[in-house]
């Protein structure tokens, strides 16, 4: 980018930070991932500026970059769904904890070495 657009960025950057923290704040719910989503959101828009700039509302546009942040942030956490035809109490009465396998367990562990101990142990 020339001097000039970067100038721009930064100025619009320092006017609507806090801003745009506040907004992050909102969806998150928490200050440290709204700095992050606000951080990444300007990331964005710099690497896109002068696109930015011709869409007449920077501001808008980093606020849409902002919400679309933190909804990807939702989506990389995304944990799958098994469905079972049972209920989980009913599902987890097929797994055995018992004493027996502690012990199994146990003494499968003292028969390794130290350093595949060590390994295991990490």
């Amino acid at each position: 980018m020339n001097q000039t657009l970067d100038e721009e960025f930064r100025e619009f950057m320092h006017g609507r930070w806090a801003a745009m923290v506040r907004l992050a704040y909102g969806l998150t719910g928490d200050r440290g991932h709204a700095e992050d989503v606000a951080q990444t959101a300007f990331a964005k828009a710099y690497a896109a500026w002068p696109r930015v700039m011709r869409s007449g509302d920077p501001d808008a546009y980093v606020r849409r970059i902002v919400v679309n942040e933190n909804h990807n942030r939702f989506r990389k956490r995304r944990i799958a769904e098994r469905l079972t035809d049972r209920p989980p109490e009913e599902h987890n009465e097929h797994k055995s904890h018992g004493v027996e396998d502690r012990e199994a367990l146990i003494a499968a562990l003292q028969s390794l070495g130290p350093r595949q101990r060590a390994v295991v142990g990490r």
